[in-house]
């Protein structure tokens, strides 16, 4: 329903059949009344579930966040959190989360190469590195493992870049665990490279 105001030289304000009328720096604007979708689609409540899931993840890694986001998060005036959930919008589809394309850093570094994940130990992790201009990478790398499962992330310490391996050792609740693993070097003053999702392990299941 519009309403005719008189103390705005008779301009309308609201709807009146398929247009929505309303006044802007005193003019009388209008515009087609935009037509409602159905929310309740199944593709739209499952991309509301995963969107809902990368939230939850971002609230439960914060500290591992502060490491791979936090500067560029400074720089775009933002918080680590938000930025994560802008960077992963497009891996929360119908389908769910594509943990493959998940983002855990993102800066001005040049993304390394890594192989393969190889577990060494039921609960250590390594990754080979290459790095083609080892200046542009950084001089630090990281490993982060996440285990959607029970939604818990362990990111390794600072290790150094020119070692050409990436190793993390996991906690024991991980064992049993499917895992999926990042990495992403780094410099101390807080740069960092976009992460690159290296692959997924089963953990092997604890002793009995």
């Amino acid at each position: 329903m519009a309403i005719f105001n008189n103390g705005t030289l008779g301009l309308l304000h609201g709807t009146v059949g398929g247009r929505v009328y309303y006044v802007t720096n005193g003019k009388q604007r209008v515009r087609a009344l935009g037509k409602v979708h159905n929310p309740r689609t199944t593709a739209q409540q499952q991309g509301r579930s995963a969107f809902g899931t990368l939230s939850h993840m971002a609230a439960r890694m914060k500290y591992e966040l502060r490491t791979g986001l936090a500067l560029e998060a400074h720089l775009r005036d933002t918080t680590a959190y938000h930025l994560f959930l802008s960077l992963n919008r497009e891996a929360a589809c119908s389908d769910g989360v594509d943990y493959g394309a998940l983002q855990v850093a993102c800066g001005p570094l040049a993304a390394a190469s890594y192989g393969q994940p190889v577990l060494t130990a039921p609960l250590r992790v390594e990754v080979t590195v290459t790095t083609s201009a080892p200046s542009a990478h950084g001089s630090i790398v990281f490993l982060q493992a996440y285990a959607p499962a029970m939604e818990e992330s362990h990111l390794s310490g600072p290790q150094p870049l020119s070692s050409g391996v990436a190793v993390v050792e996991l906690p024991h609740d991980f064992a049993g665990q499917a895992v999926h693993l990042y990495a992403f070097s780094g410099h101390p003053d807080g740069r960092v490279s976009p992460s690159t999702w290296v692959g997924f392990l089963s953990m092997p299941a604890p002793e009995a």
